[in-house]
């Protein structure tokens, strides 16, 4: 059970790091910006048709990890694998965020502590932009102030403008907070991506009293 699992998780975790490889840097800049209440993957590339079969390729492996599951009538046997890997600093990086994507998808609250700290630490180290952003995205959601404290980091200094957008979409439900606004009032007013300013822009209207 549990090495069928890892084999489609590692699986899933190739497809979707061959996901964000196809995504042209040149259709990034044209992309819409991102809506804040549902995540979605940057628009660059949508229509090319190998990028299509990679998305439904990784639906596919994770409908399979979810039916081992089921069938096993193990599902804690499961879910200690897939954070085995997540807290696996010889796995790669790719493997790593599939794992903890799986596990943010089954539960609202099924991430651990160490979970949680284990993927801010690769986030911090990773030089992968598509690693970066995933890790942002993945983390949306998540209430533990470490991630608030990255997400800003993300905000300030990340090089990458996808991983920026993402971050501030991640801070969009606490945009209104004293330790987040400024940051992103800095972001829309200073940043050199007009796709960065835009998003920082939209989560600081979110987030103003009604």
């Amino acid at each position: 059970m549990k090495a069928s699992a890892a084999s489609l998780a590692l699986a899933a975790a190739a497809c979707v790091m061959s996901v964000f490889a196809l995504w042209p840097a040149r259709r990034r800049e044209e992309a819409p910006p991102r809506n804040l209440d549902r995540p979605e993957a940057p628009a660059g590339g949508l229509h090319d048709p190998r990028l299509r079969k990679l998305q439904e390729k990784v639906s596919d492996l994770e409908l399979r990890i979810e039916a081992l599951r089921t069938a096993s009538g193990n599902p804690q046997a499961e879910d200690a694998a897939l954070r085995a890997i997540v807290l696996d600093s010889a796995r790669t990086p790719a493997e790593r965020v599939s794992a903890f994507r799986i596990v943010r998808s089954r539960s609202a609250d099924g991430c651990t502590q160490d979970m949680i700290l284990s993927i801010l630490a690769l986030l911090r180290s990773s030089g992968d932009a598509a690693v970066r952003l995933e890790i942002c995205r993945q983390c949306s959601g998540l209430g533990a102030p470490q991630v608030r404290h990255e997400m800003l980091e993300r905000v300030r200094t990340d090089p990458d403008e996808w991983t920026r957008v993402e971050a501030i979409a991640t801070l969009s439900s606490c945009a209104g907070e004293a330790d987040v606004r400024p940051v992103l009032e800095a972001a829309r007013d200073n940043d050199p991506s007009g796709r960065v300013r835009a998003q920082a822009a939209a989560a600081l209207d979110q987030g103003e009293p009604k």
